[in-house]
């Protein structure tokens, strides 16, 4: 296959747009050689049926799902097949890999479990709905569904709780710090313990992309771009790159990489988000950018991975599949895995070492690997918005107590006593009480009702 034979010459070259670089299908001279150097193994394990799955990564194992019903467990070194469990429908969701684990979702309306070493099934739950979602296990704890949010024990399959959104199908839930975000049209904040809504705002068409965290700030991807959401509020921070993007972000250091539907990657800075440069596709991005030093991987509905300079988007090398890619690519060790929708798992030489690192994959909203870790790991802090205020009426509240405590000196034994009634009644002002607070209004969630005029 020649890689370079099907671009225009007018895609090869450098644009410069307002607030960042763009870059097209650019045939720079960094490129690698021919691009079957880079294949270590391929397996074509349906064919005729096709894989929208991402792969899943664990101990040497790579676990993906087929639109024919297949669960595969497959050997990273050599790409042999290690077992296979077969549903009665379609497997679009991503493997979550956790404790001797596998949690699928798939288009009988079900979510499965599976053991990690022989693929025996222990247990499944029953939905309302396709579950196109892909699991996400934190707190032993499954997070996932079709049209509706369900909360499964790890261990039994029981239901903890469901929540209703009333909306299309969900996204993949991100867990972190006791908190579940999760989307359709609309981004939710749902307490992960007792399931209750704490608010909700909208930010996609007809569905937007699974969220993710970090630098205290919820990235999703609606109608208009990619979302920075207040995780106390709700309220929009920003948006970046306009149009539709169904691509799931992930966040790296101070950079937030997406796809857009229109066959564009980009990069913008996580605090702002200023543009720092795009490349563009000849087809949609809708999957998510895997991140592993100073090399960003992006795979596209034409076909292709493009190997990219992280921080100017310049292209590094690309790869040619044999069909259409709507699987996110992973890296694992230097090397980049993904599916294709002509039913094959490629296994690549990423040309870096390393696998893949930010906030998608760590807190294991989808395609993962070992190091999930979205329990009490801190990355929000609910800001206390009132609390200047409440600082100020506190501040006074105290300035009262201690005139009062001045005059019950001077007063007689029964004005003393009702100095002590007083302060009884009046709670204190310290680090007790202010803990308190933060478990509780401080967080500031409040329920936003669902604006589709937005």
């Amino acid at each position: 296959m020649n890689h370079n034979s099907d671009y225009k010459s007018s895609r090869r070259n450098v644009l410069t747009a307002v607030g960042g670089c763009v870059v097209g299908s650019t045939i720079f001279s960094s490129i690698s050689s021919a691009e079957e150097d880079r294949v270590l193994w391929e397996n074509s394990i349906e064919p005729s049926i096709g894989i929208t799955s991402s792969p899943t990564v664990v101990d040497e194992t790579l676990f993906i799902g087929t639109r024919g019903g297949g669960l595969y467990a497959i050997d990273t070194k050599t790409g042999d097949e290690e077992w296979r469990s077969v549903v009665d429908a379609g497997i679009g969701s991503t493997p979550a890999v956790i404790d001797e684990t596998v949690y699928i979702g798939c288009d009988n309306e079900k979510i499965h479990a599976f053991g990690v070493e022989s693929g025996d099934e222990r247990w499944t739950f029953e939905t309302n709905d396709f579950v196109w979602s892909s699991p996400t296990v934190s707190s032993e704890t499954v997070f996932a569904g079709g049209n509706s949010l369900h909360a499964i024990d790890t261990e039994t399959g029981d239901e903890q709780w469901t929540h209703e959104t009333g909306n299309e199908r969900i996204s993949s839930a991100t867990v972190v710090d006791g908190m579940v975000f999760v989307a359709d049209r609309d981004l939710y904040a749902i307490d992960a313990d007792t399931g209750d809504e704490e608010w909700s705002v909208f930010v996609g068409g007809s569905y937007a992309s699974s969220p993710t965290v970090a630098n205290n700030t919820i990235f999703v991807g609606g109608n208009r771009g990619l979302h920075a959401i207040d995780p106390s509020t709700g309220e929009e921070k920003w948006t970046a790159g306009g149009g539709t993007s169904g691509s799931s972000p992930t966040v790296v250091d101070d950079t937030a990489f997406f796809g857009r539907q229109n066959g564009s990657a980009h990069a913008v800075d996580a605090e702002s988000g200023e543009e720092i440069w795009r490349f563009e596709t000849e087809d949609a991005v809708g999957t998510t950018i895997a991140v592993v030093d100073d090399t960003a991987f992006v795979t596209s509905f034409d076909s292709r991975l493009y190997a990219l300079r992280a921080d100017t988007g310049e292209e590094r090398w690309r790869f040619e599949a044999d069909d259409s890619i709507r699987s996110s690519p992973i890296v694992i060790d230097g090397t980049v895995f993904f599916g294709t929708e002509g039913g094959t798992v490629y296994a690549l030489d990423a040309g870096v070492d390393g696998s893949s690192e930010g906030s998608y994959v760590t807190l294991g909203t989808g395609s993962h690997h070992e190091t999930v870790d979205n329990g009490d790991v801190g990355l929000l802090t609910f800001e206390e918005t009132e609390g200047d205020e409440s600082s100020d009426e506190e501040e006074s509240d105290e300035d009262e107590i201690s005139e009062e405590e001045t005059e019950g000196d001077e007063l007689a034994d029964q004005e003393e006593s009702e100095g002590d009634e007083l302060a009884d009644e009046v709670p204190g002002f310290g680090f007790a009480a202010g803990a308190i607070a933060l478990g509780g209004s401080a967080y500031l969630f409040h329920h936003r009702s669902h604006n589709t005029s937005e």
